[in-house]
């Protein structure tokens, strides 16, 4: 088919007046920019191909981020602590052919916190009633030696015995 195109083509250009060698020069200009687009579209095809796949990586770990976080409060984990949990979690388990299995993510994480019980939340163990005192505790004040007898003398209070 290539041949027969290129015969027509020759046969056209020499019912224009074109000469051989012009004929074999414009043809081979033709053939090499008919090869450059073809490079140039298989080149952006390949970027858009590679942009496909970051952009679905980016929301596959978005994704694989929300399932982490709701599996991390479930169990009481730092969500500080989330990102090095996740470093350290066997995944492999819990991600099957791109698909996330939230209740195995939730077991890798579990195993995450039992092996280092330092990434569970604080809050709840310091959640205690705490006691504070407030004001001036209720003991009678040392009243010959304590600020209470430089204060009755700078304000010329007399002093109690």
């Amino acid at each position: 088919m290539e041949k027969r195109s290129q015969g027509i083509a020759k046969s056209v250009l020499k019912d224009n007046g074109a000469e051989d060698a012009e004929i074999g020069e414009i043809l081979g200009r033709y053939k090499a920019s008919k090869q450059t687009a073809k490079n140039k579209a298989a080149e952006e095809l390949t970027a858009l191909q590679t942009k496909n796949a970051e952009l679905t990586k980016k929301l596959f770990d978005i994704d694989l981020n929300k399932a982490a976080t709701k599996a991390a409060a479930e169990i009481d984990m730092n969500s500080e602590k989330l990102p090095y949990a996740m470093k350290l979690a066997d995944t492999t388990k819990a991600i099957k052919d791109g698909k996330i299995d939230e209740a195995e993510l939730k077991s890798a994480l579990e195993d995450v916190l039992k092996s280092i019980p330092e990434f569970k939340n604080k809050q709840k163990e310091e959640e205690k009633p705490v006691v504070r005192k407030i004001g001036v505790e209720d003991k009678e004040p040392d009243k010959k030696n304590s600020t209470y007898a430089a204060m009755a003398k700078a304000f010329g209070l007399p002093e109690e015995e």
